[in-house]
């Protein structure tokens, strides 16, 4: 009687070659995935909208001008509080240096506050022209004030 080890090895190399295979096709659609999930999520998604409103004619002058607005709000609050100044006064300033500056670019700004509930400060700003309109009402509260 006589066995032959042959056929046996050979079928081993064939289980062992289609595992191979399986591994090979599945570390191709998990590095697919990854690479995918990577390109899709790589991209911030602020980037994503500002991009999709610059295509869509959106004027990123008057959103620069708008955020730097805002910024301008918080850091005067942070300011007049940590100097012990008057917040009324100084934020009385503000608004007339901005509405004339956003004219000077042809924009129409209104900035609006109130300071009631001092140290939490009330903005109601608004941003227009011909073309766009921006808008947002926040309280800001310094940590300068809560001391």
């Amino acid at each position: 009687m006589r066995i032959d080890i042959g056929a046996g090895m050979r079928i081993g190399m064939r289980i062992r070659m289609r595992q191979n295979a399986q591994f090979f096709i599945i570390s191709a659609v998990v590095i697919s995935i990854v690479l995918m999930y990577y390109g899709f999520y790589s991209a911030g998604t602020g980037d994503v909208i500002l991009g999709a409103q610059s295509y869509q004619g959106m004027n990123m002058d008057a959103v620069n001008l708008f955020n730097n607005v805002k910024e301008v709000c918080r850091n005067t609050v942070d300011i007049t509080f940590r100097s012990g100044g008057d917040i009324d006064a100084n934020l009385l300033r503000l608004k007339n240096f901005m509405e004339d500056r956003a004219r000077e670019q042809n924009y129409n700004l209104t900035l609006d506050y109130d300071t009631s509930d001092s140290p939490a400060i009330f903005f109601n700003l608004t941003l227009s022209s011909n073309e766009i309109m921006l808008r947002d009402e926040f309280y800001y509260t310094s940590e300068e004030g809560v001391r």
